[in-house]
């Protein structure tokens, strides 16, 4: 879920002690202010952090800014902007969008539900098309995405595809979350959550301090689990597979990300130039040693990889084709996934939930 963004009541640069209520520079253009009444005091959730920003000023929280900023620089905690050469630090809003447990209860069963769905959705999409039969989606909206592509067709039926699925969601008017749209390819962000909640707790100690907080940390032991779980029928140990994340490398933006989250996942990250099929298996090559991989997450596009030499300085394509379909190697996410983001595709995931769970969807969606 990216719920990332911080609700506009930041704006605020009043420097007083405990002025009675925030000057929040608000304006009517988002149709709703997460984070303040209609009187301009802060709501319940977000009155403790309220208070303490107050207590601040917009001195201190400059300073403070310029010190989170400085920890991320020296970690290389950055991104690359399409079309700049240079990466940039990631920016934050010190004021915190907060999230409280019935509203977390109810997007999490929401996106499980949407999740379950489309995985379900792109089983059947490369396999019998009982959807398409059913009317509700049309051959030519498969057709006509370029997600919908022929390696689709390698992955065992019956199997996970959307292992990771990442949601956008805005909040409008009177509470209401929206899905804006869904991201079954290569969703990213992860590390992001990690390592600038760790650098706010430690610039922001004094406002964090009120709260029960969920650690971003667990996130990693799930994936771990997730990509366990996804090893093939033949991998060369189904008790303890052999991961490793595929990257594109530096020229990557979100290369430091990759980096991290194999750290924390203790799993090794590796480019095209490192991998080699041999005897039908995707394998590792770093420096003298060589092992095989079952499970790989893929943090690259799939017609990169393809077309890319391995080690041995043969395309990869043919033989990943080849390991994937004898179930010696399983991608996470799977190729094919692309159908899914289709923005026609999208406007049918409320008739998915219907067709496949035989539920009434749990969130709503941008119409």
């Amino acid at each position: 879920m990216n719920a990332s963004a911080p609700p506009h009541a930041a704006r605020s640069s009043r420097e007083s002690s405990r002025p009675s209520a925030i000057d929040a520079d608000a304006s009517d253009e988002t149709g709703c202010d997460e984070a303040l009444a209609d009187d301009g005091s802060p709501r319940a959730a977000y009155r403790a952090a309220a208070q303490r920003f107050w207590s601040l000023g917009a001195a201190e929280l400059r300073t403070r800014q310029k010190q989170a900023e400085a920890i991320e620089q020296a970690e290389g905690i950055t991104f690359r902007v399409t079309g700049e050469d240079e990466p940039r630090v990631f920016p934050i809003d010190p004021f915190p969008r907060i999230i409280d447990p019935d509203t977390w209860a109810t997007l999490s069963a929401g996106l499980e539900q949407r999740a379950r769905a489309l995985n379900a959705f792109l089983d059947d999409v490369y396999g019998p098309r009982r959807i398409v039969e059913a009317g509700i989606v049309e051959q030519a909206d498969l057709e006509r995405s370029p997600g919908y592509v022929d390696e689709g067709r390698l992955q065992p039926p019956g199997a996970v595809r959307a292992h990771i699925c990442g949601m956008d969601l805005v909040c409008t008017e009177g509470g209401r979350w929206l899905v804006l749209e869904d991201n079954l390819r290569v969703p990213s962000g992860l590390v992001f959550s990690h390592v600038l909640r760790e650098i706010t707790q430690a610039v922001h100690a004094d406002v964090a301090a009120p709260y029960d907080l969920h650690d971003p940390r667990e996130a990693f032991d799930m994936l771990r689990d997730t990509l366990r779980v996804a090893a093939p029928q033949h991998a060369s140990s189904l008790e303890q597979p052999r991961l490793a994340l595929v990257s594109a490398g530096s020229s990557d933006s979100a290369w430091f990300e990759h980096r991290r989250i194999a750290e924390l996942v203790g799993m090794p990250v590796c480019t095209p130039a490192d991998l080699a099929i041999t005897d039908g298996r995707l394998h590792h090559r770093d420096g003298e040693s060589t092992y095989p991989v079952d499970v790989v997450y893929a943090r690259i596009e799939k017609d990169l990889l393809f077309t890319a030499e391995g080690a041995d300085g043969v395309v990869l394509g043919p033989g990943l084709e080849t390991a994937i379909a004898t179930g010696r190697v399983a991608f996470v996410n799977t190729f094919g996934n692309g159908v899914g983001d289709d923005k026609a595709i999208y406007a049918l995931v409320p008739e998915m939930i219907r067709f496949y769970l035989d539920e009434e969807p749990m969130l709503e969606q941008v119409p």
